[in-house]
């Protein structure tokens, strides 16, 4: 048995042993046999990687409790960090361009490292905000690399009939990593709010054996596009986008994609600020519960208004939708296999319709549930978009423009990642137009655009034969 076969062996175990942990049974085995052999080795080394990255995800969101809560930040280190988090997207184009010198297994491997090396500088930021918006900013430009040659490497990897089945796997791996490392990350932060520096250090461990295993992934690449020696990235740009230009699905497909983005990136950022600065503040929920447990607590539950809320806003905008989306990543996997992404990210789009129509009928009566039950929805939908959104440009892609039409896909999200939570914002603040929950009805209606751009093109294509 050579290094490979050792260390996928190794890798195997690992994901057998944690997923037997967690869920007692040994069902995973016949879902890693579901795959022929010689995908394995792949498979169990990239389940590894994700176990990395789940808690590096993670991230996203304890950054911004780190940085509110004990580094006292203020408006400015959240609207930067945040543009920069959505905006990062925006360096695809030119990790295409460096694509066609080195291969997209090592542009995963070295940032990962590289961000290893940042996550265990983060002791040298305590009682500086603007220094962790700067480290925790270079990590978001680093992470550009990692997740464009991810995109591009389930197309050498996988074979396209099990290209969803992986994804959806893959990201439940990282999504249960994800929900263990936020509530290991909470509880800690509670109790040790100036060592928060050591669930960082925690992740870079774990993210640099992710990197290490990543870099055993067995991959056959096709051969590189020829290129122009006096050519260069604005040149490029240009020529790519051509390419990208003269496939009207793939421009009709990303138009749908767009509209339907652009309204979660503008809506769901909210959802926390509406639950708690309206639906908790001028509703009864608070003060019901409040008195339920000043009742029936017997005296040993000290519950206030003040722990209600976190209790609330925290179960609403995290545990929930990092519970519903590792769970059901793998059933949209399953799903999708069978479906294009053009009919997949219509169900999403719709669900998601669904979801934000909850939200604003919870934010007009006061009512939490509405808020449960839409928080719901769009948790499902987003485990089925982000796989639709890893796999769908490879739907249209060339092989031979894997990387561009991937890039395109991660340039367009950064362009409504940086411009969409800007014009959430406007709409909600007493300087804009002050829309409150109303915002959620503007998001429904431009999802509606969505679909209906979604639906038009199903139905174009099933006329002239497309599957």
């Amino acid at each position: 048995m050579g290094p490979y076969g050792l260390l996928s062996h190794i890798c195997r175990q690992i994901v057998h042993l944690f997923f037997r942990t967690l869920s007692g049974v040994k069902r995973q085995n016949r879902m890693l046999r579901s795959f022929p052999s010689r995908y394995r080795p792949a498979i169990c080394l990239e389940s590894v990687y994700n176990f990395g990255l789940g808690p590096y995800v993670a991230l996203t969101a304890l950054s911004t409790v780190v940085l509110k809560s004990i580094l006292e930040g203020n408006e400015f280190h959240l609207a930067f960090i945040g543009a920069v988090a959505g905006g990062s997207s925006l360096l695809s184009p030119v990790v295409t361009w460096l694509e066609r010198y080195v291969s997209n297994k090592t542009l995963v491997v070295f940032p990962c490292l590289a961000m290893t090396v940042l996550l265990w500088l983060t002791p040298l930021t305590q009682n500086s905000a603007t220094t962790f918006v700067v480290l925790m900013s270079g990590l978001y430009l680093l992470q550009a690399a990692p997740r464009v040659a991810e995109m591009n490497m389930f197309q050498f990897v996988y074979p396209a009939e099990l290209r969803s089945l992986a994804v959806g796997w893959l990201k439940s791996i990282a999504g249960v990593c994800a929900l263990v490392i936020t509530l290991i990350a909470y509880t800690w932060f509670s109790r040790f709010p100036n060592y928060y520096w050591i669930v960082f250090c925690l992740v870079g461990f774990i993210l640099l054996l992710a990197a290490i295993a990543y870099a055993f992934i067995p991959v056959r690449y096709p051969e590189r596009r020829v290129h122009d020696d006096d050519s260069n990235l604005w040149k490029e740009i240009r020529h790519n986008l051509s390419i990208i230009l003269r496939d009207r699905r793939f421009v009709w497909f990303q138009t749908g994609f767009a509209v339907a983005g652009f309204a979660n990136h503008m809506s769901l950022i909210f959802v926390a600020e509406i639950l708690q600065e309206k639906v908790l503040a001028q509703g009864a929920t608070l003060a019901t519960l409040a008195d339920f447990f000043r009742t029936y607590g017997g005296g040993y539950l000290d519950i206030t208004e003040q722990k209600i809320n976190v209790i609330i806003v925290g179960l609403i905008i995290a545990v929930i939708p990092s519970v519903l989306e590792f769970t059901t990543a793998p059933l949209w996997g399953r799903w999708m296999t069978t479906k294009n992404p053009i009919e997949s990210r219509l169900v999403v789009v719709l669900m998601q319709l669904v979801g934000f129509i909850c939200f604003a009928i919870g934010g007009m009566t006061l009512n939490l549930i509405w808020f449960l039950i839409g928080i719901s929805i769009c948790s499902v939908a987003v485990a089925g978009g982000l796989i639709n959104w890893l796999t769908g440009s490879l739907y249209f892609a060339p092989v031979q423009y894997v990387s561009l039409y991937n890039s395109t896909n991660l340039t367009l999200t950064g362009i409504r990642g940086l411009i969409a939570p800007l014009v959430g914002g406007y709409l909600l603040s007493d300087q804009g137009l002050h829309l409150e929950h109303n915002i959620f009805w503007v998001g429904a209606g431009l999802l509606l655009i969505a679909s209906l751009i979604l639906g038009s093109q199903i139905i174009y294509d099933r006329g002239r034969g497309i599957q």
